[in-house]
């Protein structure tokens, strides 16, 4: 399996970095040589810093991701949701908290970014 699919997404990255998730993973994304290069996924053990002009921000991994979610959110009534990771027949992920968010779910080609949105959704609103 490609590395590509097993870290998030350049785009849904990049807007967990304007969210203020910590930037610190083992991958990150960054210009390839030159300013206007297209973006690879690098490897390394240290803070993200900036190059170029550009922005640099962690490729979370799937494993990194699933240590972000919390196993289970309360509801409403006081009851406790699950995080439910699942892969649909259509062979997209899926991740939502039961009954928590009321029918509010992500879905997406890969696993890293389907828990990505979830991330994203839980931070915008202040659930995490």
């Amino acid at each position: 399996m490609e590395i590509k699919n097993q870290v998030v997404s350049l785009e849904l990255a990049k807007k967990m970095k304007e969210l203020g998730f910590k930037q610190e993973s083992l991958f990150w994304w960054n210009r390839q040589d030159m300013p206007g290069d297209d973006f690879v996924i690098q490897v390394g053990m240290h803070k993200i810093h900036e190059s170029y002009g550009e922005p640099l921000c962690s490729a979370y991994t799937v494993a990194e991701l699933g240590e972000m979610l919390p196993d289970l959110l309360r509801d409403k009534f006081g009851e406790n949701q699950l995080l439910t990771i699942n892969k649909r027949s259509n062979k997209n992920w899926y991740v939502d908290y039961g009954g928590f968010l009321e029918g509010i779910y992500f879905e997406a080609d890969t696993e890293a970014d389907a828990r990505a949105k979830m991330l994203i959704y839980l931070k915008e609103n202040k659930l995490i």
